[in-house]
């Protein structure tokens, strides 16, 4: 079996950047009504925002499903194929269909008169869906598995998802004739063998927080929980457990001030913090991608195990992310405080399966048509670009442009090159996705024909770009990337200790690569600041993980203690000071 496309497309919104608009859910304060997780907004507690619970085939303006199954007939020209006068003819099968995520307005209407009752105020206000910082999807199926000898259901692949409700995601399959009539037999059923699954990500507040945990570095990397682990790649409910196990052995205590009201979500920000601290993400965008299969095979055992609707209940990270395990070199005992409201991410998975369509549309040729093809001569390809949903935002402070260039060798000696230029501007005027097409350039052989190749130039603002090398692909879709990240880099330590140590004041520097330059950025911490709120934001490529840095140390006499290093865990010791050394 063979792809012939695996693609998301996204329809970029003005609404895109969740922060401007402020929504900053109260997390901890979350209640179930109707089906609906409903949050109150921190600048209001009267409003709640919903997170969307439901998803569906797209639908065209006749109110017909945006999904098609064509079953299409060749001539097989094998002359050593048989002597018998009736012969088994080629061909095969190409499924495509378009999915979104919703919440049905009858849903929304109760549940926001059922909340007024639970919160016993009418002046309560159910405004609008929750706004999605980012999503990825996955398809899981047995009968569009490309490898006919593994038959259980597998997640084939994962892709961007949009993150405003009521946009939708496009996939196609192509299927050899066997394959294509056990699809058509499975959609024939209530539950047919495709299913997908929405994981979506969207962030929020926590309550106040009064907590210390502390690290013993050496009970962590000699703890058996943490070396045990048979996968090159870990997900999320491993870590998890891996977790458990530190804090009942005592290689990582939590000690809470207060009230234990909240402790669910206090705890979901301690494990954020050790996620940060021991390990890095590493996204399986890709199913043809070497590491990415290998991470989309350790998805698919919790999807073995546990089945598409209860992975929400075991993973608090997300399906579609693997992460390895960083090499860290710290040494005794780490200290993090947790004091007040943090900023939190949280996941939201929704399922989709597309029923019974066969029932209501199997005479429709629009949705299911079987098709006999002939000369290749007069056929064209459209390869579409698909821009990750992060792109906008890089083009608010970061990017000028992109440059995409396909160039097409035809069997006939002469080539085609096309060439796209993404822009801010573009992404916002337009809900079309980008695409470059070319002709059939007397390409007999089809296979072949298919195969292109392609680069992109990123122009940064300020000077500065960057090219990709050369890449060939036969996919009608170009999944466009970013080829760098935002990196956080939090400061922690215990003030109170520095400032007993007669410190008025400590500067932190960092400098960092990115790409042809040397970035800089400094903080400087002060007596009464809240180190929560000390971190540095940058934006690293994704091959760099190393940043350098210096801490300075000013005392109240005037003299200055400097240390430098290097750090790769996104987290910056600065108590580690003591002035009877200096």
């Amino acid at each position: 079996m063979k792809y012939i496309n695996i693609f998301s497309v996204l329809i970029i919104s003005l609404m895109l950047n969740t922060r401007a608009f402020c929504q900053q859910l109260m997390l901890d304060k979350g209640v179930l009504v109707n089906g609906l997780w409903c949050f109150p907004t921190q600048t209001d507690s009267l409003i709640y925002k919903y997170l969307p619970n439901q998803s569906r085939l797209a639908m065209d303006v006749n109110g017909n499903p945006k999904f098609s199954f064509l079953r299409y007939i060749t001539t097989n020209t094998n002359e050593n194929a048989s002597s018998s006068t009736i012969t088994q003819a080629d061909g095969g099968g190409i499924l495509h269909f378009l999915v979104l995520y919703e919440t049905n307005p009858s849903v929304i209407a109760t549940a926001g008169n059922e909340l007024k009752k639970l919160v016993n105020n009418d002046n309560i206000v159910l405004q609008g869906p929750v706004i999605f910082e980012s999503g990825t999807y996955a398809l899981v199926s047995s009968i569009l598995n490309p490898d006919s000898t593994t038959p259980e259901k597998i997640i084939l692949a994962t892709g961007s998802a949009p993150v405003l409700a009521g946009n939708s995601i496009a996939l196609t399959f192509e299927l050899p004739p066997k394959d294509s009539k056990l699809l058509l037999e499975s959609l024939k059923m209530p539950t047919p063998d495709v299913s997908i699954l929405f994981d979506m990500a969207f962030s929020g507040l926590s309550d106040n927080y009064n907590a210390r945990l502390e690290v013993n570095w050496e009970m962590v990397q000699k703890h058996q929980s943490m070396n045990a682990h048979g996968s090159a790649y870990w997900v999320g409910a491993d870590i998890e457990m891996a977790f458990d196990d530190l804090f009942r052995d005592n290689a990582i205590k939590l000690t809470t001030v207060g009230s234990d009201a909240h402790l669910e979500g206090l705890m979901q920000s301690v494990y954020d913090k050790l996620l940060n601290l021991m390990f890095e993400k590493v996204e399986a965008k890709n199913s043809e991608d070497e590491k990415s299969g290998t991470i989309l095979n350790a998805i698919t055992g919790l999807v073995g195990k546990e089945g598409l609707g209860n992975l929400s209940k075991i993973s608090k990270y997300g399906i579609n992310i693997g992460y390895n395990r960083k090499e860290y070199t710290s040494q005794g005992k780490s200290v993090l405080l947790f004091q007040g409201k943090r900023e939190m991410e949280r996941h939201h998975f929704i399922t989709f399966n597309a029923g019974n369509l066969y029932k209501q549309y199997g005479s429709d040729d629009q949705i299911f048509k079987d098709v006999a093809l002939y000369d290749p001569a007069f056929q064209q390809r459209e390869v579409f670009v698909s821009v990750d949903g992060s792109l906008k935002n890089a083009f608010d402070h970061l990017l000028n442009s992109v440059t995409v260039t396909l160039n097409k060798k035809h069997q006939s000696g002469q080539e085609t090159v096309k060439e796209i230029v993404i822009k801010r501007q573009s992404l916002t005027e337009t809900d079309k996705p980008f695409s470059m097409i070319y002709g059939n350039d007397q390409d007999v052989n089809m296979d072949q024909w298919l195969t292109y190749s392609f680069h992109s130039v990123w122009q940064f603002q300020g000077g500065g770009s960057y090219q990709t090398g050369q890449q060939q692909h036969s996919t009608p879709m170009i999944n466009l990337f970013t080829p760098f990240r935002r990196y956080k880099v939090q400061l922690e330590g215990d003030l109170d200790h520095l400032y007993k140590q007669n410190v008025r004041a400590i500067v932190v520097k960092i400098q960092y690569p990115f790409f042809d330059q040397i970035k800089s950025e400094k903080i400087t911490i002060k007596p009464g600041d809240i180190l929560s709120d000390a971190f540095f934001e940058i934006t690293l490529p994704n091959n760099q993980e190393e940043i350098s840095y210096s801490i300075t140390w000013i005392t109240n006499d005037g003299k200055f203690y400097e240390k430098k290093g290097t750090d790769e865990l996104g987290i910056i010791f600065i108590d580690q000071f003591n002035i009877d050394q200096g």
